[in-house]
C-alpha cells in the first residue's frame, strides 16, 4: 500500500493547534499531493481502534500533539497510542511527538519518540516569532521523513520486482521462495540502511540529507515511488495471465508488461541515478538491478 499520509493525533480542546499545522504544511500538501489526516478522520458509531489501525496504514508520519487534554484522554492514551506503537515497529511509520503545553508526556512514554523539537519548551509559552520558527523546523523535519518514507517504499518495490523480472524474462513462474540478495535497503524510522549479508551496513541514508535537495528533486522522489507503486501492482496484476494456457491471454499479457517493465526500469533507473547524485555509493544487488533491466 503507498503510504502518503500525516496522521495528527489530538485532543479536542486541541483543535486550533491541528490548524495551525495543517497551515504550516500547506505548501506542500499542496504541490505534493500529500494527505493530512487530522478532524473527522474518525466517525462515531465505528471501531475506534480498526479505524486508527487502517488511518495509520495509509500514513507515512504521525503527529502527536501532546496537552495535559491529551494525556487525559482515555481513548488516545488506551486505544490510539498503543496502536500507533505496534505500527511504528514495523519501522515504517515515524513519530513525532510535538509539545503544544506543559505535560507529565514521560508518563505514558512519549518520550520514546524523537521530537522535532524540546519538548520542555512547549508551543504555547513562546512568543510569536520563535513559535513559527520552530513551526517551521517542525515542517521541515515532517517533510524529510515522508521523503526517507517514499524513498524505502521504492528499494521494496525494486527488490520484489528484480525476481519477478528475471522470471518474465526466462518466461516462467515466479520462485516462491524469495532470493536472497547480497545487500538490502531497509527503512528504520528517518533513516534507511543498506545491510550486506553479513549484517554489515555499508550506507546510511537519513532524512536529514534530504535538507541537500532542492524542492524539485524531494517533489520529484515522491512521484517516482507514485509511479513505481501504480507500474507494480499493475504487473503483479497481470503475471499470472502471463503463464496462462489460453496463449491470446498470455501473449497480451506479456506484450502488456514487456511496456510496464520498461517504464519500471526507467523510474527505477531514475531513482538510483538521484541517489548516485546524493553520492550514496549502493552494493552489487542494485548494479545487477540495473542489469536486469538493460536485457
Amino acid at each position: 500500500m503507498l503510504r502518503n499520509g500525516i496522521f495528527i493525533s489530538y485532543a479536542e480542546p486541541d483543535l486550533k493547534w491541528v490548524t495551525t499545522l495543517q497551515t504550516f504544511l500547506r505548501p506542500y500538501t499542496r504541490d505534493e499531493k500529500m494527505e493530512v489526516i487530522g478532524p473527522g478522520a474518525i466517525q462515531a458509531g465505528l471501531s475506534r481502534e480498526q479505524q486508527v489501525v487502517a488511518k495509520l496504514q495509509q500514513c507515512r508520519v504521525v503527529i502527536l500533539l501532546v496537552s495535559p487534554e491529551y494525556l487525559a484522554n482515555d481513548d488516545i492514551i488506551k486505544k490510539d497510542l498503543p496502536a500507533i506503537i505496534k505500527e511504528q515497529q514495523t519501522g515504517e511509520l515515524i513519530v513525532f511527538p510535538i509539545a503544544v503545553s506543559h505535560s507529565a508526556y514521560s508518563m505514558v512514554g512519549i518520550n520514546q519518540f524523537p521530537s522535532p523539537h524540546d519538548l520542555d519548551q512547549p508551543l504555547d509559552v513562546m512568543d510569536k516569532p520563535e513559535r513559527q520558527k520552530v513551526l517551521l523546523q517542525i515542517t521541515n523535519r515532517i517533510v524529510n521523513a515522508m521523503g526517507i518514507n517514499a524513498l524505502g517504499n521504492m528499494f521494496k518495490i525494486i527488490d520484489d520486482f528484480v525476481p519477478r523480472q528475471q522470471a518474465f524474462i526466462e518466461d516462467r513462474e515466479p520462485d516462491p521462495v524469495p532470493p536472497v540478495f547480497s545487500a538490502i535497503a531497509k527503512q528504520e524510522e528517518e533513516k534507511i540502511e543498506l545491510k550486506n549479508n553479513g549484517n554489515y551496513v555499508f550506507e546510511t541514508i537519513t532524512a536529514a540529507e534530504f535538507d541537500s535537495l532542492d524542492k524539485d528533486s524531494k517533489i520529484l522522489i515522491r512521484t517516482y515511488e507514485t509511479t513505481m507503486t501504480y507500474l507494480f501492482e499493475r504487473w503483479v496484476e497481470l503475471q499470472p495471465q502471463s503463464y496462462s494456457k489460453d496463449p491470446q491471454v498470455r501473449q497480451d499479457a506479456r506484450d502488456e508488461m514487456s511496456v510496464l517493465r520498461r517504464d519500471l526500469c526507467q523510474q527505477l533507473n531514475a531513482i538510483l541515478d538521484l541517489l548516485h547524485r546524493m553520492h550514496k555509493y549502493l552494493d552489487d544487488h542494485y548494479h545487477h538491478v540495473r542489469h536486469i533491466c538493460s536485457i
